[in-house]
């Protein structure tokens, strides 16, 4: 029974770090393209509209979000920044990127993306091997490996192979997502290979500390992006589906 509610709790930690309300988190290779979204992302710009037909379910799971992020998660991340020296924090980042390979192969694949397969697969032998797992990024002293590769999950695939967005929704603790991107996560569960870490508790902890390490790097820049927002509901909403249309469009 212990178990079974700290295992909750943990989940409840684990996905509200995926910014609620906001952009997925971003990885380094995602940084040009997330300066460039920033200014619309709070003034909104032009985009395929997507149907909002539960914005009233949407603005409450919002509201509940935002509060839990900015009570809970936001001290949580700024705390464990200041105990965790930044390089170790940046090793930790690199092992998780390399452990989402499979994500990244499969949808690379899916999409008919085979030179960015073999790059994906040259970089996880090498950094799996000879940087330990990924605590060193090596592949990125080969020059045909090191030019940042953007990610690609699910989601994408689908929007790639013409399905539409469907309608948006904003999940609890989950944050923002559509109805296409809602069957693309859990394609991602099945292909991320932390879910088949024993016991599950163990499995959702270490998807908690993945986000909580990645969170650590800028804990204020979701604050920093509503302070600039007249309505933040609708300035999140049009940002994230400015984000996930240029990544499908990459």
């Amino acid at each position: 029974m212990k178990t079974g509610v700290l295992s909750v709790i943990v989940a409840l930690v684990f996905g509200v770090l995926l910014f609620p309300g906001s952009l997925p988190a971003q990885d380094s290779s995602d940084d040009l393209l997330f300066d460039e979204l920033s200014a619309d992302y709070t003034e909104g710009g032009n985009r395929e509209d997507v149907p909002d037909p539960l914005e009233g379910w949407n603005r409450a799971v919002f509201a509940f979000n935002d509060s839990l992020y900015i009570c809970l998660l936001q001290p949580l991340a700024k705390g464990y920044g200041k105990v965790v020296p930044r390089e170790i924090r940046q090793g930790l980042d690199n092992i998780f990127e390399n452990l989402r390979y499979p994500i990244r192969l499969i949808n690379s694949l899916f999409q008919g993306k085979f030179d960015r397969a073999a790059k994906e697969t040259g970089s996880f032998l090498l950094d799996s091997t000879v940087g330990m797992l990924g605590l060193a990024e090596v592949s990125t002293e080969f020059e045909s490996l090191s030019s940042p590769l953007p990610e690609e999950d699910t989601g994408q695939t689908l929007g790639k192979w013409g399905v539409d967005n469907g309608f948006y929704i904003v999940w609890p603790v989950l944050g923002p997502s559509t109805l296409r991107d809602t069957f693309g996560r859990v394609g991602d569960y099945f292909l991320n290979p932390l879910t088949y870490v024993n016991p599950g508790i163990l499995s959702t902890g270490l998807k908690a500390g993945d986000r909580i390490n990645s969170q650590s790097f800028n804990p204020d820049e979701y604050e920093e992006l509503k302070e600039g927002a007249l309505d933040p509901y609708t300035a999140f909403k049009d940002g994230y589906l400015q984000y996930r249309e240029a990544q499908v469009n990459k």
